[in-house]
């Protein structure tokens, strides 16, 4: 996620995260490491407002696309309206799932500082993540050189790409493959297009293991799409796992969609071949 930073990470609201880490260094330092996290997300925010600093407890936000509600986001504290935070308690450095969790905080709020806090370590250990809006490469998003057989089903392709196009140009990069896959589902649900999830049974040689639901969703009941968000290009293994959620669910076609770091790619991806009998898709 360093391709989403800013170059200025050392400069922006530079009095403001003194004060902040200072209190965190003095929960640290009272508390100890080791414990549960919301007993630091207490502590913090009261001492903060002690120190004089306006801190929001756990701020909760909606992201609302098209009057439907996309995704929720909770931050552990904003500060002085300005600085996101957020407290982990953990055994190994930052993942980059917390990056991106942060990140999305600084999208929703309109911010451009957030820091995150170790509090598992016999050290506090900070890091402050800067965040600059930033668009997305838009790569060509044309279905015309694999398309489905049927006008039907080339007509809903066109209408899946043209509001995944939409909503790279309009969010940009950042957020985690579950926002734009609500996004992209609102937008979908607002021009009355159904949506649905889906459960089957799996079964291996003829013996059922269970019910399950394929990481993927249903458009107009004849196409699955799978949103990604953040790798750098798309996979052979993500094709492969769309593959197997078709396979399951018995669809001839699926779309595979990257709201990458800096470029928004897609596949159009058919079932593997070995599973279609009878099936126009090439």
């Amino acid at each position: 996620l360093n391709s989403l930073g800013n170059t200025d990470v050392e400069i922006l609201h530079r009095e403001l995260s003194y004060r902040i880490v200072g209190s965190a260094m003095h929960v640290h330092r009272e508390i100890g490491p080791g414990l549960d996290e919301a007993l630091y997300h207490m502590a913090l925010h009261e001492h903060l407002l002690a120190a004089g600093l306006p801190s929001q407890y756990k701020p909760k936000r909606r992201l609302i696309h098209r009057g439907i509600v996309a995704d929720e986001f909770e931050a552990d504290l904003i500060v002085d309206g300005s600085v996101a935070l957020e407290l982990k308690c953990l055994d190994r450095d930052f993942a980059p799932a917390h990056y991106t969790q942060l990140i999305c905080y600084l999208k929703c709020w309109g911010l451009r500082l957030g820091m995150l806090f170790d509090f598992g370590k016999e050290s506090l250990v900070r890091e402050r993540v800067a965040y600059s809006p930033r668009p997305i490469a838009l790569n060509a998003l044309s279905p015309e050189s694999l398309r489905p057989a049927a006008a039907a089903d080339r007509e809903l392709l066109s209408r899946i790409l043209s509001s995944v196009r939409g909503i790279g140009e309009q969010y940009g990069t950042g957020y985690r493959d579950t926002t734009y896959q609500g996004i992209l589902r609102a937008d979908l649900s607002a021009d009355a297009i159904s949506i649905e999830e889906r459960h089957v049974e799996i079964c291996c040689d003829g013996r059922s293991l269970g019910i399950a639901r394929p990481a993927c969703f249903v458009v107009d009941g004849r196409c699955g799409v799978k949103i990604l968000a953040l790798y750098d290009r798309l996979h052979a293994a993500h094709r492969a796992r769309l593959q197997t959620c078709l396979k399951h669910l018995g669809l001839p076609w699926g779309i595979l969609v990257n709201y990458g770091k800096k470029s928004l790619d897609w596949q159009y991806v058919c079932p593997a071949r070995s599973h279609v009998s009878d099936s126009r898709v090439p």
